[in-house]
């Protein structure tokens, strides 16, 4: 099996359905709302957000990171004319337990590209978009880094794809990317 049909099988859940990325788009919005309190009513909020410390449902977004990713995300599921049925529990969501350590949220775009077989150094991954967020994983060398998201300056939100297993998802300190770092691109 060729390097780039196994990538596309490791990222096939995420790129299988129109839906999927609407799907994200929702899970990241209402993360924001989540964190900032929101009482979710409808069975799907419920099911993904729960109720431990919600506060009501007239909450205000206090981090400028969220107010900003949920403007993004309105625009994008506008732009995609996104409709997400609230009242099912079955859902393609993003791993939300890796979501949730994100001080900054990405904004899902509805397209994707691939460096395949990174040929830098250790890019660590952070929960946000500047140099003094925590490390939650990082990309080896030979690793597939797979681009999904709004790039924020010189950060991208990237998936370090190993052995063609998701292995970390952050924020990646990447000003400037060249053929040359990679085996090869895809998308």
């Amino acid at each position: 099996m060729t390097r780039l049909f196994a990538l596309f099988l490791a990222v096939l859940p995420f790129t299988a359905k129109a839906d999927t990325v609407c799907a994200d788009l929702w899970a990241m919005r209402n993360l924001a709302f989540a964190r900032a309190g929101y009482c979710f009513g409808s069975p799907l909020g419920q099911s993904v957000f729960g109720s431990d410390g919600c506060t009501g449902t007239d909450v205000t977004l206090s981090e400028p990171y969220d107010t900003r990713a949920v403007a993004a995300i309105r625009e994008m599921e506008t732009l995609l004319n996104c409709a997400i049925d609230t009242t099912s529990l079955n859902h393609d969501l993003p791993d939300m337990a890796a979501r949730a350590q994100m001080i900054e949220l990405p904004v899902r775009q509805d397209g994707e590209s691939a460096c395949i077989g990174w040929r830098g150094a250790l890019l660590y991954l952070g929960t946000a978009s500047h140099g003094h967020a925590d490390t939650v994983g990082a990309v080896e060398a030979g690793d597939d880094i797979l681009f999904q998201f709004d790039r924020q300056g010189p950060w991208e939100y990237v998936y370090a794809i190993r052995n063609s297993q998701r292995v970390a998802e952050g924020w990646a300190f990447l000003p400037e990317l060249s053929n040359e770092m990679c085996d090869g691109w895809a998308g």
